[in-house]
């Protein structure tokens, strides 16, 4: 069996996602989004507070009919803000879920491309505390792969 020449090199992907405008556009979107929800269940969750110490006060003076109905009140309104919460964690993992693979298929599309000429047979990503415990920085070629994604990224217009 012939030997065969492999060339490899590498980008710091811990460098790619602090510099690659993309994502660092797309990380500030799904961050504040996570911030909305976080003060609209704040919200919520104070407004219910507030209705269950209305609640303990008025209670010494309601029939014990009167109490389990608005027991129950706040309890369904409890389990809907539950649910609520719940159901908008569920969209933001989503939406992290499909940003990442936007983030691949990009970086993948882009590496593709960007391998055209250069030949290497590998190219992979290194990051501190991963399983790579030395890298030539020779082979580094991070900086100029994040030049052209961002190039790239101006050039769509965003």
């Amino acid at each position: 069996m012939e030997k065969v020449n492999s060339t490899i090199a590498y980008i710091i992907s811990d460098s790619l996602m602090t510099q690659y405008d993309y994502f660092k556009v797309q990380k500030a979107a799904l961050e504040e989004k996570h911030e909305k929800a976080k003060l609209i269940l704040s919200a919520e969750s104070n407004t219910l507070q507030d209705e269950i110490a209305r609640y303990q006060k008025q209670a010494i003076g309601m029939t014990d009919m009167e109490k389990m109905k608005e027991e129950e009140r706040l309890g369904m309104k409890q389990q809907m803000l539950m649910k609520k919460k719940d159901e908008m964690l569920a969209k933001l993992d989503d939406e992290q879920a499909e940003m990442n693979e936007q983030l691949y298929s990009k970086l993948s599309s882009f590496m593709k491309e960007f391998n055209k000429g250069r030949h290497y047979n590998f190219i992979i990503s290194h990051q501190q505390g991963g399983s790579i415990l030395y890298a030539d920085s020779s082979l580094d070629i991070t900086s100029e792969v994040i030049a052209g994604l961002n190039k790239a990224y101006e050039a769509e217009g965003k």
